[in-house]
């Protein structure tokens, strides 16, 4: 083999010290340069994009919390909203409840002056009834005729003394 012959290491010396400094040289120059170029450029767009997405990210927690704060103002809004309806429909529903009751109790003393106008009745009748039945038993049992004014005498007495 050419590689290990002893007479040609001083040329295939020669020949890599002068193939490594250029290969050296050109990647040095041109490679080395390029390939750290866009290793910068990635980075700067890593930062970048990292800083984009921290300012995304408090954008939306910004947002997130005007969102929850809005909304808790509507429940808010809403629960006065419904607190004050029913307030309304308590009172109308008081108020309403007052006329049924003023009317109820119209209704009742209309009622309850009926009953003693038909108690009267029926105690004028009882008397008007009671002074024939005094008359027809008096007349049977004693065999005389009891004048009006004793009956009604009579009557009035049991009616009022319970006699």
């Amino acid at each position: 083999m050419p590689q290990l012959d002893i007479s040609t290491y001083s040329s295939q010396v020669f020949w890599l010290v002068i193939t490594f400094v250029a290969l050296y040289f050109l990647l040095w120059k041109i490679a080395l340069p390029k390939v750290g170029e866009v290793l910068s450029q990635r980075t700067g767009k890593v930062d970048q994009d990292l800083t984009s997405a921290s300012n995304l990210k408090q954008e939306a927690e910004k947002i997130l919390a005007d969102y929850e704060a809005r909304l808790a103002e509507a429940k808010s809004d809403a629960q006065s909203v419904m607190k004050k309806a029913g307030d309304e429909i308590a009172a109308e529903a008081a108020k309403q409840n007052d006329v049924l009751t003023a009317k109820l109790e119209k209704q009742m003393q209309a009622a309850e002056a009926r009953i003693v106008e038909a108690k009267n009745d029926a105690m004028a009748n009882v008397a008007e009834i009671a002074g024939e039945a005094v008359s027809a038993a008096g007349s049977k049992l004693l065999g005389a005729d009891l004048s009006d004014k004793e009956i009604k005498a009579a009557i009035k007495s049991s009616l009022e003394g319970g006699a």
